[in-house]
């Protein structure tokens, strides 16, 4: 709100700052409603695969792509001192 005490004399810098405030305030929530949703979706699938992690890792990898709009993602997992890359 310090943005708001500097722009008091100007009703146009008060509505330019609150505007930033709201954008700023609104992609936060977004993002939290997209990792929200992403957690659901995994929480699902191991619901309904409690003994197989293959459709798991495959949620996990999808949905977090997804939030960070990355081109690809990949699940390495360490096996006798070495890094594999999965097959997902």
């Amino acid at each position: 709100m310090a943005a708001l005490d500097a722009a008091a004399v100007d009703p146009w810098q008060t509505i330019a700052a609150l505007r930033r405030d709201l954008d700023q305030r609104t992609t936060e929530r977004d993002e939290a409603l997209a990792q929200q949703a992403a957690t659901s979706e995994i929480l699902g699938v191991i619901a309904r695969s409690p003994t197989d992690t293959r459709p798991v890792f495959e949620a996990i990898v999808a949905r977090a792509a997804a939030l960070c709009e990355a081109e690809f993602s990949a699940v390495t997992r360490l096996e006798d001192g070495l890094l594999h890359l999965g097959k997902v």
